[in-house]
């Protein structure tokens, strides 16, 4: 079975956030928040046949799921202030499509993640337990990829959490490029010179 991910195209909308009630501040740029997650549910590992002592691979076949994060973990989830939704349609619009590049980004670097584990599948490993653990490491190194160039992303000197038109449309077509060409994101960040 090949590898897959799911949710990478996904296109989440307001639906998918809920709404906070809280008082609009001076520096609205903090008007709604994408919580999103990659997970792997399968990572088969297999011993390889003929070979004394035995040594383990890992398989094609791996899934990652995106997914925004759900409603009831209060410490993590996506959320809307109901002063934003009396926004102009347009600037709401802006807003989501800033919104979704970081849902994009959490699904394109599950995708490397996903490229690099199956990257190492002709590394021998001496137990399943060892090859898992090698999976983890580059899984957990990959999570922190996808909060650095999230947080990135956001900063006053980048989108501003989406309030620079000009420097949204330069990462949508980061974003973009990613998806459609199967380049890494860190990749394409590196070349723009931006550190991540």
């Amino acid at each position: 079975m090949a590898s897959v991910i799911n949710g990478l195209d996904t296109v989440i909308g307001w639906s998918s956030f809920r709404t906070i009630t809280e008082d609009e501040p001076e520096d609205e740029s903090e008007a709604a928040y994408t919580a999103a997650t990659f997970r792997f549910s399968t990572i088969p590992v297999s011993q390889v046949v003929g070979v004394t002592p035995a040594v383990y691979r890992i398989q094609d076949g791996l899934v990652v799921n995106v997914r925004m994060n759900p409603y009831p973990d209060p410490a993590n989830n996506s959320w809307k202030t109901s002063w934003m939704m009396a926004w102009p349609e347009d600037r709401k619009a802006a807003l989501l499509t800033h919104e979704r590049g970081h849902y994009k980004i959490t699904g394109l670097v599950g995708r490397d993640c996903m490229n690099a584990i199956r990257a190492i599948r002709t590394q021998d490993f001496n137990s399943v337990q060892d090859a898992i653990t090698e999976a983890q490491s580059i899984i957990s190194e990959y999570n922190t990829l996808s909060s650095t160039i999230n947080t990135l992303y956001d900063t006053d000197n980048q989108t501003r959490h989406g309030m620079r038109a000009d420097i949204q449309a330069t990462w949508n077509g980061y974003l973009s490029t990613a998806q459609t060409q199967g380049t890494s994101l860190r990749s394409i960040l590196q070349s723009a010179g931006h550190t991540v």
